[in-house]
């Protein structure tokens, strides 16, 4: 019996993506499908059974709107799959024409598009609201057309279920392994030098660099990469002698920083696409700090102070414009390890209980099975 092929396919994700490659990807292969994931500009290979295939495309955002996202078209239509799964606003015209080709398409919505344009800081405001009208057209249009359409957070599917009958909520929720994580002992922690630690793109840096700068013998790493030039403007504030850039880090790379350090920090502004106030659960690195048993320094986001800080008393939320809460924040963490470490044990124990990939793997492959 012939696998079904399956072809998921992005215009702006890594290869190795933590939902795209290391989640869906692998469960549906796990499932016995014959999956294909179509990337920018990376090697072809396959890898943990996925056909990874590269497309080579300038990643400048309008040459990936009018250009990347063809050549990534061109090369999905030569795989000849039954369901293509696509991860970019860039994509939906191309997610329309498979359907028209009478392929069965899943729109997988990491985003909340409707409001993204409103925070793009490069782009001119007197065309974000056009923008955001354009993406109401299309979704008004053709959503309902894809077999299924998906999202990360509660906030982005009651928005998608008014235009879609088959709309899901998956979140970014990190893979848990019972036998194999990587534990530590209350000892080895209480140990360490007091060290914060971020990873992912490096963003909304400012508030952080300014609250350390008042507080001794504390180190700050930082791993991710940088756009445009921002990496040299947050070189000139004065703390940042006490940042240690690690770069981008492998997955080996980041468990190893995850135990060299006593503090995880994520920091996300009040913008539109995370619902103003009310917060994601599409974060990724949130959940990987709890996962590797740190404890948090968060944006007080109801979903996040709520569903998880309050409930598994497992961080500290703040404001992330004052400079005071966090520095407080942090300042607690260092001068109570004990409790810091109590934190982060809760926070591994909330992965391990509820906030994992296997609560939901199988809304992935009921969505396939239900449309193959």
């Amino acid at each position: 019996m012939n696998k079904i092929k399956i072809c998921h396919l992005t215009v702006t994700h890594f290869a190795t993506d933590n939902r795209i490659f290391r989640n869906e990807c692998t469960t549906l292969v796990k499932e016995g499908y014959d999956v294909t994931y179509i990337a920018p500009n990376v090697e072809n290979e396959i890898l943990n059974g996925i056909k990874i295939i590269g497309v080579k495309c300038n990643l400048h955002p309008i040459k990936r709107v009018f250009i990347g996202s063809k050549l990534i078209y061109k090369k999905a239509i030569e795989v000849n799959a039954e369901i293509y799964h696509f991860h970019d606003i860039e994509l939906f015209k191309y997610g329309v024409k498979l359907k028209k080709k009478g392929k069965k398409v899943i729109f997988d919505s990491h985003e909340d598009w409707l409001m993204y344009a409103n925070d793009i800081s490069w782009l001119p405001n007197i065309i974000k609201k056009p923008i955001s009208k354009y993406i109401l057209y299309l979704y008004k249009k053709h959503l309902n057309i894809f077999d299924a359409v998906i999202t990360v957070s509660p906030h982005i599917l009651v928005k998608l279920e008014q235009f879609s009958n088959h709309a899901y909520m998956i979140t970014n929720y990190p893979k848990y392994d019972y036998k194999n994580e990587t534990l530590f002992s209350k000892e080895e922690y209480l140990n360490r030098p007091d060290t914060l630690f971020y990873s992912g793109t490096v963003s909304n840096q400012e508030v952080i660099l300014q609250a350390i700068e008042e507080i001794p013998n504390v180190q700050y790493n930082l791993a991710g990469t940088f756009f445009d030039n921002y990496k040299e403007k947050l070189s000139k504030y004065p703390s940042w002698n006490k940042v240690d850039y690690l770069g981008y880090l492998n997955k080996e790379e980041l468990e190893i920083a995850f135990h060299k350090s006593t503090i995880a920090i994520t920091l996300l502004h009040y913008h539109a696409n995370v619902g103003h106030t009310q917060g994601t659960l599409g974060n990724t690195k949130f959940f990987e700090y709890m996962k590797y048993g740190l404890p948090i320094i968060c944006t007080d986001f109801k979903i996040w102070k709520e569903m998880i800080i309050d409930k598994y008393n497992c961080g500290i939320c703040v404001n992330p414009n004052s400079i005071e809460e966090v520095q407080r924040a942090i300042q607690y963490l260092m001068d109570n390890k004990e409790i810091a470490y109590q934190m982060g044990q809760n926070a591994q124990r909330a992965v391990k209980e509820e906030f994992n990939w296997n609560s939901q793997e199988p809304i992935l492959i009921n969505i396939y099975r239900s449309i193959q």
